[in-house]
């Protein structure tokens, strides 16, 4: 008998999901925003960019609903618009090496 109730089934507090991230962010970007000078000096400003989040090895899917929460913020802090991140896998999923897990499309910087 499965016990009821188990956490990996509750899913992301995101309160908690929200104030981890800036954190993070607040310690990689020293509470400032921050832009990469390289991308500002060879790409326009209006250029939108696509990209896919590709694991790299086989296994099991974990913590895909971080990848928005980190964009969204990040974005924010950038004066960004929003990324659209489209979710290709769910966590629990099995993945093979190579596979897209997430879609993200969004302003060049």
């Amino acid at each position: 008998m499965m016990p009821e109730n188990l956490p990996q089934d509750r899913g992301l507090d995101q309160a908690w999901l929200s104030a981890t991230v800036a954190a993070a962010l607040d310690e990689d970007l020293g509470g400032r925003p921050g832009r990469d000078v390289t991308t500002q000096a060879t790409i326009s400003s209006s250029v939108r960019v696509k990209g896919d989040v590709v694991v790299r090895g086989d296994g099991v899917l974990a913590g895909i609903d971080v990848v928005a929460e980190v964009l969204s913020q990040v974005a924010r802090r950038l004066g960004l618009d929003e990324p659209t991140v489209e979710l290709l896998a769910a966590d629990g999923d099995r993945v093979a090496a190579g596979t897209a897990v997430a879609r993200i499309e969004g302003a060049g910087h």
